[in-house]
């Protein structure tokens, strides 16, 4: 008998971000091997004799971006291949925490960003609330230094975090004034 070697199916598309796995039936009267070109994906075994199933395990795709593995199925001179495609995850970006409230003197804050998207950058609308870093990529902390309110009334800033697609994340500063002091001079 002519060796066979056919597997079932050979594409897959729209596999969850969240992880997911996939089962492939092998129809041969041979041995064959099976081997993934990404290490994400893996194999419940790399070969079989014969008829078969091979369950392939997606890892989570935490990228916004869909990708896709190929496997390759060898028996002897035969080669079959499987496609799966893994769609991306959502686009993420929020902050936290979403009020910052400085004393008089200044002194710095720290902001968390969570986020899975290749850029998002950060503004402030006031120049003594200045950020660093200015932008970043994925899950990142942006440090606020503000300056001292010398001044008796309160101020506040706006913080504005934002990302391609996404809606816009604010954190609002106040800052309390210095408290008044009053000499008297005696004579």
């Amino acid at each position: 008998t002519a060796p066979m070697l056919s597997v079932a199916p050979t594409a897959i598309t729209n596999v969850a971000a969240a992880g997911e796995s996939k089962t492939l039936t092998v129809t041969s009267n041979v041995a064959w091997s099976v081997a993934s070109d990404q290490s994400w994906a893996t194999l419940s075994t790399s070969s079989g004799t014969n008829n078969g199933t091979v369950n392939v395990t997606l890892a989570q795709n935490t990228g916004t971006s869909p990708r896709t593995v190929t496997l390759t199925f060898t028996a002897g001179s035969l080669t079959k291949t499987v496609t799966i495609t893994q769609d991306g995850a959502t686009p993420t970006l929020s902050v936290s925490p979403t009020t910052l409230s400085p004393t008089a003197a200044g002194g710095t804050a720290t902001v968390t960003v969570t986020s899975n998207v290749a850029a998002w950058s950060v503004v402030s609308n006031q120049g003594w609330a200045t950020v660093s870093p200015a932008s970043g990529a994925n899950n990142g902390t942006v440090t606020v230094t503000f300056t001292a309110n010398t001044g008796t009334s309160p101020r506040t800033a706006k913080l504005t975090f934002s990302a391609t697609g996404l809606p816009n994340q604010e954190v609002q500063i106040t800052q309390p004034g210095t408290a008044p002091i009053l000499q008297q001079q005696l004579h």
